[in-house]
């Protein structure tokens, strides 16, 4: 495992973006993981897609779904402490995943660039 996908990145990837599945295809899907986090905001923001639960579900489980535990808890309130810029809650969820699973993020979200510590790969349109 190298990498963890951002929320945006699975949504994008969910809408049909060409250019995003052609960028995906240079990295193995085992090396390729999300945190629950993003699996909830999936889920949730999906609305009235055509897709249903079940396959968005399906395209979830292909990758690696890491928990949120203590040491991730404990990751996140440090970075909130050390970025003056206001981060959402679930951004630093994401971030501490990463950092603790020594992972790179890859992301189309700019703001991620300004946490110390974190791998970014930036993903651009």
């Amino acid at each position: 495992m190298n990498y963890i996908l951002d929320s945006n990145i699975l949504i994008y990837y969910l809408r049909g973006d060409l250019k995003l599945r052609d960028f995906l295809a240079d990295f193995k899907v085992k090396s390729l993981g999300i945190s629950l986090v993003s699996r909830m905001e999936v889920l949730i923001g999906r609305g009235e897609k055509a897709q249903s639960v079940d396959d968005i579900c399906r395209f979830l489980d292909i990758f690696d779904n890491f928990t949120v535990d203590r040491k991730i808890i404990d990751r996140a309130v440090l970075i909130f402490q050390e970025n003056r810029k206001k981060l959402k809650f679930k951004d630093l969820l994401i971030a501490a995943t990463a950092q603790e699973k020594n992972l790179i993020l890859i992301t189309a979200d700019k703001d991620f660039r300004n946490i110390k510590g974190l791998d970014v790969q930036l993903y651009g349109f």
